[in-house]
């Protein structure tokens, strides 16, 4: 009996140590060190989204504004889970003199002027979104700004920013990572 035993022991062990072996493969899956993490909502389980996506984004709620109108827009483009929030993506808007309309990610600051706002480099980042918008009514703004999705780290960002009716403008943009 002590024989049959004996010759079980070294099975069991592999066994033991390839279960071991499996369930730190498995545990380290989700952990921040290496790997992304399998969470799909997790910002390291997603890059960037790319200047053509943010430029795609800002044109369809651009067709949802001039269809739906100002107001209707602005409740839609001000909803975490609606169709214009998409995590890191996401629409913000100002009116032509500086004032915010619409940040899901900052909602306390909306109503409040911006125009003299300045990120970390100096650059008057509201008045150029504003400058874009109104001529030539379209394009990219490079500066830098806290990353909602990254606990608030200050990253470069570039934005795509599109003017309505000459009176308000729509813009989203994504995060470089630093180099």
């Amino acid at each position: 009996m002590k024989d049959a035993v004996r010759g079980l022991r070294a099975p069991v062990v592999v066994v033991v140590v390839v279960l071991f072996a499996l369930a730190g493969i498995v545990a380290g899956c989700g952990s921040s060190g290496g790997g992304q993490t399998s969470s799909p909502s997790s910002p390291a389980a997603k890059m960037p989204p790319t200047k053509a996506e943010v430029e795609k984004f800002v044109n369809e709620a651009y067709d949802y504004a001039q269809a739906q109108g100002k107001e209707k827009a602005l409740a839609e483009f001000s909803k975490k889970d609606g169709a214009f929030y998409r995590g890191e993506l996401y629409l913000f808007a100002y009116d032509t003199d500086g004032t915010l309309i619409c940040s899901p990610v900052e909602p306390a600051l909306v109503g409040t002027n911006r125009w003299d706002y300045r990120d970390a480099t100096g650059k008057y980042v509201v008045r150029e979104l504003v400058d874009v918008a109104r001529d030539p009514g379209s394009g990219w703004v490079d500066y830098e700004y806290a990353n909602p999705t990254q606990g608030g780290a200050v990253q470069a960002k570039t934005s795509y920013v599109r003017g309505i009716d000459g009176t308000w403008l729509i813009a989203a943009g994504t995060f470089r990572p630093q180099e």
